[in-house]
């Protein structure tokens, strides 16, 4: 199993913090976002990272270069941002035949990757891939999922007025290689695997519910609530 790491926004709607900071070094406790997925990462025995940059780009390598991660790491830089999907598929060479883990990497959730991947790996032989779920308070903020009583996809709601539920999309995705080679088959000029990729795929997406603290690094707010979390982990372990 391989991971990609989307590493590439702005941040602009928290661009006081990121003016001189790309958004995935922003830091947790003392600790970049993007340690703290490279940590998970490597306790889950992920084989290597790719990590897509574009903001900031050099401060992302030196970061990377200082640190020196016991882990293979892979830089690919974007000279114009390339959406989700159009990063998934332009490297795909990258991680032909691995399953792989997509993560936006602005997204805080330091407790649970670890089920998230048992649980994939549990599910039927027709499922092409899983999506890590949680609760949200603001759920016409989110994408909103669907599914039936097996916790199998129905139907995503981008950002809707009066959204079925509470629970959002994570934007954590683990993909079979059965099903990177779908994608890259079907879908070589797609930008935005939610509106492009996934409808396609619905009846055959694993919703997995955490019942772990959660937190999209969106706004201030957010990333102070972020920061709340991880002193409660830290006094908890």
């Amino acid at each position: 199993m391989k991971a990609l790491l989307l590493s590439a926004g702005y941040g602009k709607r928290i661009a006081n913090l990121t003016k001189n900071t790309p958004k995935c070094l922003l830091k947790i406790n003392n600790k970049p976002i993007l340690q703290i997925w490279i940590e998970q990462l490597i306790k889950n025995n992920v084989e290597e990272i790719i990590i897509n940059t574009h903001y900031l780009h050099q401060k992302v390598n030196d970061f990377i270069k200082k640190n020196k991660f016991k882990i293979k790491i892979t830089l690919v830089y974007e000279k114009e941002l390339l959406g989700t999907a159009g990063t998934l598929i332009k490297n795909m060479e990258l991680y032909e035949g691995h399953d792989l883990l997509v993560i936006h990497a602005d997204n805080y959730f330091p407790k649970g990757l670890d089920m998230f991947i048992k649980a994939h790996y549990q599910t039927e032989k027709n499922i092409l891939f899983s999506i890590l779920c949680f609760e949200t308070l603001y759920p016409n903020e989110c994408g909103i999922v669907e599914f039936d009583k097996n916790n199998i996809l129905t139907k995503m709601h981008e950002k809707v007025n009066k959204p079925p539920s509470n629970l959002a999309n994570g934007a954590i995705y683990l993909i079979k290689k059965s099903s990177l080679k779908i994608i890259n088959q079907e879908f070589n000029n797609a930008k935005d695997f939610i509106k492009e990729i996934i409808p396609s795929f619905y009846n055959r997406v694993y919703i997995f519910k955490t019942n772990e603290k959660f937190t999209d690094i969106g706004s201030y707010d957010n990333y102070l609530l972020a920061n709340k979390f991880s002193k409660f982990y830290i006094k908890n372990k």
